[in-house]
């Protein structure tokens, strides 16, 4: 059996638990920290209770108009009532070539749908405008329509997605009281939503239209338990793996099978996440992107909390009342999580592993936009700022590390030539750059270039 396979086996206790919370509730809630499993447990549920309800699902993912989730949500009404099939052969096939039972269900469309949503599931996809919201009437009527003939469950995937998006996107509060007020008195129809915290007040919260309501269920990362295979080398390589990658669930299977591909002792594990850092960092690029369009200050923060530095305490030239937003902005987006009270993590720990190894140049300095740290002037005497921690400060070890950091090399070659970890390399540097007043290895080698070589002890 596969890891992933394991995985998948681990969670059915979570599958169950939520379809009897919708079997029991006409609302229910799944929320939990980005990339946690939250879709694919929502999908097997989902698929477990086609059997009992019509299925009307909507991902709020790229519902960037009210006018285009308006579209989706005729769409998946249209789908609910003619069935996949006959919903494709409006897309590939031209009218004339439609068969005859399709022809038959759309005509039926309109009396059950009623003949707005009818119209808007076989148009094309609009444009992405703004559109009016009350182009969504439509459609939260003919889910009440539909509600009344039989059970319908209506789910609502990623409903942070809309408020991350910002102006013009739909309003999801004010849609969640549409559907309240549309459906309150249509016991058939049950709601399934599906978010990340910060945004549960927009169902939850005390203006919102479900407060009290239902119930919600916490997804958090699976345990290590739910990767191993039970004998007790694999649950021992399991724990230290999963220590590794707070339990995320797509790092673990990754760095576990690639552990296996191996066959490498316990104490290789540094080298694995060395490779993966390397290996991943397209997709480390893309968040600090993804991190610079959410918030001015959002690459610089990323960056801190990949390198294991609080946002608070590595900025502390930056108000709390400006980082308390940008975090939010983060947070909401699906690229960090909360790990404590004012603790933060990367989302995906493969992101720390290669924004914290800093082997591209390029991509540090995309993340530091703003300028760097002025360097410390000579002192009165003519000693100057690097010589005194070489002299005062620096431990043996960390004048190794240094020297090989003024020669060029990466954290994980450094890790190589001085026979450490990669973790160690990196809390060395991170105590380095403290005591040199800089914020990374690009500033550190400006201080070596500008003062003095570094020699071997």
């Amino acid at each position: 059996m596969s890891v992933w396979d394991r995985l998948t086996q681990a969670r059915e206790p979570a599958v169950e638990r939520i379809v009897q919370t919708v079997q029991e509730q006409s609302f229910a809630g799944l929320v939990g920290e980005a990339d946690v499993g939250k879709s694919a447990l929502l999908g097997a549920a989902v698929a477990r209770l086609s059997d009992e309800f019509t299925i009307v699902r909507l991902d709020l993912d790229g519902a960037w108009s009210p006018n285009r989730l308006a579209w989706r949500w005729a769409r998946e009404l249209t789908r609910a009532v003619i069935g996949t099939v006959a919903l494709s052969h409006l897309d590939a096939l031209s009218p004339e070539m439609w068969p005859t039972s399709t022809r038959s269900a759309l005509l039926g469309l309109p009396a059950q749908l009623g003949r707005e949503v009818a119209t808007l599931a076989q148009a094309p996809m609009p444009p992405r405008g703004v559109g009016k919201p009350d182009v969504l009437d439509g459609p939260v009527q003919a889910t009440r329509r539909l509600a009344e003939e039989k059970p319908l469950l209506l789910v609502l995937d990623h409903l942070e997605a809309p408020r991350a998006a910002g102006l013009g996107s739909p309003d999801v509060a004010e849609l969640l009281w549409r559907v309240r007020s549309g459906g309150q008195y249509t016991p058939n129809l049950h709601l399934l939503v599906c978010t990340r915290g910060p945004a549960q007040d927009l169902a939850a919260g005390p203006d919102a239209a479900y407060r009290l309501d239902g119930r919600w269920l916490t997804l958090d990362p699976p345990p290590p338990e739910a990767f191993s295979d039970a004998t007790s080398a694999d649950e021992a390589l399991c724990r230290l793996v999963h220590a590794r990658t707070g339990g995320h669930p797509r790092a673990t299977v990754e760095l576990l099978e690639e552990h296996q591909r191996k066959d490498q002792h316990l104490s290789d594990i540094d080298s694995l996440i060395g490779a993966m850092a390397e290996r991943h960092s397209d997709l480390a690029r893309r968040y600090i992107q993804h991190a610079r369009s959410v918030h001015r200050l959002g690459a610089h923060l990323l960056l801190a909390i990949a390198q294991g530095l609080g946002p608070y305490e590595a900025t502390p030239e930056i108000a709390a009342s400006e980082i308390a937003p940008a975090m939010r902005s983060l947070h909401l987006n699906g690229l960090v999580r909360r790990t404590g009270p004012r603790e933060w993590a990367s989302a995906d720990p493969r992101v720390a592993w290669a924004l914290g190894a800093e082997h591209d140049h390029e991509l540090t300095q995309a993340a530091h936009h703003r300028s760097s740290i002025p360097l410390a002037p000579p002192d009165s005497d003519g000693e100057n700022a690097l010589q005194r921690h070489l002299s005062e400060e620096l431990t043996t070890r960390q004048r190794r590390i240094l020297e090989q950091l003024a020669n060029g090399r990466t954290n994980a070659e450094i890790a190589d030539t001085l026979g450490l970890s990669l973790s160690t390399v990196k809390g060395h540097l991170r105590n380095i750059y403290r005591q040199l007043g800089v914020k990374n290895r690009r500033d550190a080698r400006a201080v070596i270039d500008h003062e003095t070589p570094v020699a071997s002890s």
